[in-house]
């Protein structure tokens, strides 16, 4: 007789499924289980499926899937710049700011806080206060309890102050100027990064002056960056050693040029107060007859500050 035996029980049909079964069976330990059986067997397999999709139950339908997930992380990749999946440490092209390894939130903050800075000092910047009493320079002014004496202006292209430079009480210059859940990522990622959707890999901004629509977070944030740095502002003070006459010709100090028109690109301040530049046909304060002299619409009597700010 040979060692193969007959058996009437087909598995296919008569093996019937689990009598009861439990999906919330703790995984750990699962493989040491003493009283071993194929239903015990398949209870842990339930279990441990429904702990991976998440769901209230084992045999739910999936919300996300792991198909939804790469796409998503490609779309994220892009709208960021991250280099990989794994890229924690964005790497900027200007760092005039910010610097490689701050993040997006940090960089952004830190870009936000210089464009108000630099905004402040332009809007604010007067004459008001060159120096504290009894300080002086030698490039500009003496000043005395009683009165002020100048010297030559700004020989070395620089203005040292001794003190702080105010403006109506607040100092504008201190010192010395001299040089996870799959689901949950997915919706919060979107919310702060601005994406429209999971599958959103190009950014739409408001405003496209230094940035373009296809431009990463990353790639936008330098850009950024970089154009804060282009915004020069050039500076010229001088004292008048005659009187300018109204309608005459008056040459811009410096030998700076620049693009003559309302004042868009140069303003000017007389002792302090900024003056207007004609716009059309509106008299004002001044012209700008030439893209390196003005002409003013009153006599500016000798003695007086003119002082130019030229922005490139």
């Amino acid at each position: 007789m040979s060692g193969l035996f007959r058996t009437f029980l087909r598995q296919a049909e008569q093996i019937s499924g689990s009598a009861t079964y439990d999906d919330a069976l703790t995984v750990s330990g699962a493989e040491t289980y003493l009283a071993k059986s194929l239903e015990k067997d398949l209870n842990y397999l339930r279990s441990q499926v429904k702990a991976i999709i998440g769901e209230d139950n084992w045999y739910d339908a999936l919300d996300t899937t792991l198909s939804d997930a790469a796409i998503f992380s490609a779309a994220a990749q892009t709208f960021t710049g991250m280099d990989s999946a794994s890229d924690n440490s964005p790497s900027y092209s200007s760092q005039e700011y910010i610097t490689d390894g701050e993040d997006l939130e940090e960089a952004i903050g830190a870009l936000d806080l210089q464009v108000k800075a630099n905004e402040d000092g332009y809007t604010a910047l007067t004459l008001d206060k060159v120096c504290d009493v009894g300080a002086t320079t030698d490039q500009a002014i003496v000043s005395t309890g009683s009165g002020s004496s100048f010297a030559s202006l700004l020989d070395t292209g620089n203005l040292d102050v001794w003190g702080d430079i105010t403006v109506d009480g607040d100092i504008l210059v201190e010192g010395t100027v001299d040089g996870v859940d799959v689901a949950g990522f997915a919706s919060a990622a979107q919310t702060f990064t601005g994406m429209d959707s999971a599958s959103d890999s190009t950014p739409s901004y408001t405003s496209q002056v230094y940035v373009t629509n296809s431009d990463s977070l990353e790639t936008a944030i330098g850009k950024l960056d970089a154009a804060i740095t282009l915004a020069d502002v050039v500076k010229e003070i001088e004292r008048l050693s005659a009187q300018v006459n109204s309608g005459s010709a008056h040459a811009v100090p410096g030998s700076h040029s620049h693009a003559a028109g309302d004042g868009s690109t140069m303003d000017v301040y007389l002792n302090g107060q900024l003056l207007q530049s004609n716009t059309g046909t509106e008299l004002r304060d001044y012209l700008e007859s030439a893209s390196d002299q003005v002409k003013f619409t009153f006599d500016v009597p000798t003695n007086s500050y003119l002082t130019y700010l030229i922005r490139s």
